[in-house]
């Protein structure tokens, strides 16, 4: 079934590179401007060089792993119906076929068409099927012996006095009520400390301090946390970051449902994507969560579980 599946994966991630490949030419037919533009040799060569590189370096290898990994999980997931996932694709396929063999504005607005349909369906497949598939566990199916697992949210912090406060305040905020938040201050110079000693002191036995007298780095101050955990559960979580109220929680019931579990990482999502540089960053973390961590678990051999949760 797995080499089935990475066929399927290549032959279609193959189809979509060329697809991509071709569609400069696509455009440009729909252009009705006759443009001569003569261009150094050199700059040509470049420009192909980098278009064949981006295809074979990013499209078909993204392609391959996104296909794969979506083949792995409808196979787990939907098994016998799977194939009611096949109408939505090949209907996309369709519509791609439509809008590069019949190259008309009327065909092509219809192959367009198509592809949209067939991605609104194939999500809302999907939506429907990851709420059955996981659905919201109450807070009393973790309970053992009528006590739920102690959670400790370990927050290594270094001159984050800015930002502090709302992360402890997020994760005391949880649904999930058994908690003990841990900020190991790693030597701050600015008001971290006073900050978290606050929260400390209005929320005796909840909230604790670890300080260290230098600065060693994060890893040295997240250790420092762990090591005086109660929690039967770690929680790692960034100090300039907040929780969603129900991240805790959500985290936990994984681990309920997965004996064999032994990390897990949510959703990081950018709050100030207010100039270039953050957008990009934002395009960067769901890259690398969607498409790359994704497509690792396939395999159960997901490398890190960094930052929030």
């Amino acid at each position: 079934m797995n080499l089935v599946k990475k066929l399927i994966a290549s032959l279609f991630a193959v189809i979509i590179t060329v697809v991509i490949a071709l569609s400069p030419q696509i455009v440009n037919s729909f252009i009705f401007t006759d443009v001569n533009v003569t261009a150094p040799d050199w700059a040509t060569f470049l420009i192909n060089f980098s278009w064949i590189a981006f295809l074979l370096t990013f499209v078909l290898p993204t392609t391959y792993f996104v296909t794969y990994a979506m083949l792995s999980r409808t196979d787990r997931r939907y098994g016998v119906n799977a194939s009611a996932l096949a109408v939505p694709i090949v209907t996309a396929i369709m519509g791609f076929l439509i809008v590069y063999f019949f190259q008309s504005m009327i065909t092509a607005l219809i192959g367009y068409a198509l592809i949209a349909l067939s991605a609104v369906a194939l999500l809302l497949i999907i939506g429907n099927n990851e709420t059955v598939f996981y659905p919201t566990p109450t807070i009393l199916s973790f309970a053992n012996d009528g006590e739920l697992p102690l959670v400790s949210v370990v927050i290594p912090a270094y001159n984050e006095e800015e930002m502090i406060g709302q992360a402890i305040e997020s994760a005391l905020n949880q649904t999930y009520p058994n908690i003990e938040v841990i900020v190991a201050d790693d030597g701050s110079t600015d008001n971290t400390a006073k900050i978290a000693s606050d929260f400390s002191n209005r929320y005796p036995g909840k909230v604790r301090l670890i300080r260290h007298e230098k600065n060693f780095g994060k890893f040295k101050a997240l250790n420092s946390g762990i090591s005086v955990a109660k929690g039967e559960f770690i929680y790692h979580m960034d100090a300039d970051g907040s929780l969603a109220p129900d991240n805790v929680e959500k985290i936990v019931s994984i681990f309920n449902n997965d004996g064999e579990l032994g990390a897990a990482a949510s959703m990081v999502a950018i709050s100030n994507d207010k100039n270039a540089l953050t957008k990009l960053q934002q395009i960067e973390y769901l890259f690398e969560q969607l498409i790359v961590r994704y497509s690792q678990s396939t395999g159960k051999n997901v490398i890190i579980c960094p930052g929030i949760g």
